[in-house]
């Protein structure tokens, strides 16, 4: 167009002095690298111009950007695009597939005789007497579930395995600890006793829980939300006594229940226990408070990492004088705190029903009672092992 134009820089100010073009006349001018503007002889807005070197930009109608930018966006987009296209393609057919099975199933319906009852589901509980009878069986007997489902060698293994613990447990502890034994083998006989007495509950509990899921032919699904968590728990260690040629051992019941406060943390009561003291022993109050911290869930096996305090109340009497004109003696109490750090193996037999492997360091700042007067020193190390099975809610 011919008439007089005008070169302005990014801040709105002229650079060269206003020239006039004709209808078909050109011109040249040496500008440094940047972004201009040149107002021409129409009444519209000033044009950009942008002078580059060895850099392609392209004007995407809001914006000056690279060519490779601006391509990429436009791969970017054209693929979102398709990707978008394809999916509802997919639930289209989806959608058609389905209402041709209804149909389908609707004529079939239809053209049934009368009489005829609907057919059963395959793996329907309600039909499938497997699902009552394989866990039953193996609650009297454990292995016989699995023989019911056609695992032969898995119920042999966990019959022999199950009686074969009881058995060996039972004769350790009939072995008695006279101090006639070394002490190595006395500390075999007392960890292998611990090991056997627990490991017989959790493959019977195993074997009953393993029976129903084969019968109802479900995979497990480890319940990842939930709000609560039940957990019984033994744990054990062996440690010296008075005499230091008779180790003991040492065994604690408990109860927890646990809160997730989110998916990977839970909070809650641990350790809740009761321990009778007999006639002349303590009467121990246990309670505690314990944060676990998940580090890892694939499939079926959790791996969690806690810290904790047991609290204990001890409440017993005093030593009755050998006087007994003299006053009869009272109750003392005591108060004692042993903070630990463990890590929780938890192997998911059904969806919200865990066995646990627990391994756990403490150190008790007081004394450490246990049932039966039972109790260690302060401020001696403990290396424990516990086991134990939760359920989730």
């Amino acid at each position: 167009m011919a008439g007089q134009y005008e070169l302005l820089d990014d801040q709105g100010q002229p650079i060269v002095e206003a020239f006039e073009l004709g209808a078909d006349e050109q011109t040249e001018l040496s500008l440094p690298t940047g972004v201009y503007y040149l107002r021409g002889p129409g009444e519209g807005d000033p044009a950009p111009v942008v002078v580059a070197s060895g850099l392609r930009l392209v004007w995407d109608g809001e914006r000056v950007l690279a060519a490779d930018l601006w391509e990429a966006d436009q791969a970017r987009v054209t693929a979102e695009a398709e990707a978008e296209a394809k999916e509802k393609a997919r639930a289209e057919a989806e959608a058609k597939a389905e209402a041709a099975r209804v149909e389908q199933a609707r004529q079939d319906q239809q053209l049934a005789p009368p009489g005829d009852p609907p057919a059963p589901r395959a793996h329907g509980h309600r039909h499938n007497w497997r699902a009552w009878a394989s866990p039953l069986a193996s609650t009297f007997v454990p292995g016989v579930g699995q023989f019911f489902n056609g695992q032969g060698g898995k119920g042999t293994g966990l019959l022999f395995g199950t009686v074969g613990s009881l058995v060996g447990a039972a004769a350790l502890y009939s072995l008695g600890n006279d101090g006639t034994r070394g002490l190595g083998a006395e500390y075999a006989r007392l960890v292998g006793y611990g090991v056997l007495s627990s490991a017989a509950p959790l493959l019977w509990i195993y074997a009953i829980t393993d029976a129903y899921r084969v019968a109802v032919d479900e995979e497990v699904e480890p319940a990842l939300e939930h709000n609560v968590r039940l957990s019984v728990t033994r744990m054990m260690t062996v440690g010296f006594r008075a005499d230091t040629r008779r180790p003991g051992f040492y065994d604690d019941w408990s109860v927890s229940i646990m809160g997730q406060a989110t998916r990977r943390l839970t909070v809650g009561l641990s350790d809740l226990s009761v321990k009778p003291g007999g006639l002349d022993g303590p009467q121990v109050w246990q309670f505690g408070g314990r944060l676990d911290y998940r580090v890892f869930d694939r499939k079926r096996l959790w791996i969690d990492l806690g810290v904790g305090s047991i609290l204990q109340v001890a409440v017993g009497s005093e030593r009755r004088p050998l006087d007994p004109t003299l006053a009869s003696p009272g109750t003392t109490t005591k108060f004692g705190a042993v903070p630990y750090g463990q890590i929780d193996l938890r192997y998911f037999v059904l969806d919200r029903v865990s066995l646990e492997l627990i391994p756990r360091l403490a150190v008790p700042l007081t004394t450490r009672y246990y049932s039966a007067k039972r109790a260690l020193p302060r401020y001696a190390p403990q290396a424990e092992l516990g086991v134990g099975v939760s359920t989730y809610f």
